[in-house]
């Protein structure tokens, strides 16, 4: 090193890169002043003082970590309890009306809405159940497309779009597409319930889970159809 590049960050990390350089030079040990709110305190002290503050962290960041792995098996056990309802379901009337009571009072939603596509439509008129817009809007053609779930607060006419007259309350949605050809949305009075940045695992598991019992009653209604 020379004068003009002997900065202190300069200092700093030649000594991270020869760590033992004090533990070779023990005399400099003497001459190295730590402010101290009591006064001057040993390098040691110093050192053990850092290695406690960074203990503190790591314990403070496990206990979230295992708060966090805590909720998630929760979670995990109420949507897999959930979704064997949904697949015993003997009718579509039961089946969106389990799913409707699951996600309200074990998962806290505030509306829930499906809309089906022709491809999905069984006849029935059941409650919180209806059709895809048609036409549909570009945003909903690309989001059945790509098949991704999104997250977040909607504009006035998605939520017109989704909940209907109910969606004048929803600050905050989950919409899950479920096989191109319907829509599972979730929504939440809070406007942090559902936000772009949360993971969407759970969310995903319930539409795929759902999409395969609407299958099982495509499967049950085709030979009524071929009668037909």
């Amino acid at each position: 090193m020379t004068e003009s590049n002997l900065t202190e960050a300069a200092v700093a990390e030649w000594l991270e890169e020869n760590a033992g350089f004090l533990a070779r030079h023990p005399r400099l040990l003497a001459q190295i002043d730590i402010p101290h709110e009591s006064g001057t305190a040993s390098l040691i002290e110093r050192q053990v003082q850092i290695l406690r503050s960074e203990n503190s962290a790591l314990e403070r960041r496990l206990r979230h970590l295992s708060g966090v792995a805590g909720e998630n098996e929760r979670l995990m056990r109420r949507l897999h309890g959930l979704s064997l309802r949904l697949v015993a379901a003997r009718s579509r009337s039961e089946l969106f009306g389990l799913l409707d009571s699951g996600l309200r009072d074990e998962f806290h939603a505030d509306a829930v809405r499906i809309l089906l596509g022709d491809e999905a439509r069984s006849g029935e008129d059941l409650a919180g159940v209806t059709d895809l817009p048609s036409p549909r809007p570009d945003w909903l053609s690309e989001l059945l497309t790509g098949g991704k779930t999104i997250c977040g607060r909607l504009t006035r006419d998605k939520r017109e779009a989704v909940f209907g007259e109910e969606g004048a309350s929803i600050s905050s949605a989950a919409l899950i597409p479920i096989d191109g050809r319907a829509l599972l949305a979730i929504g939440a009075n809070s406007d942090d319930r559902f936000h772009p940045d949360m993971g969407t695992l759970f969310l995903d598991l319930l539409g795929q889970t759902l999409g395969f019992r609407l299958d099982l009653d495509d499967d049950a209604e085709k030979p009524q159809r071929q009668r037909a």
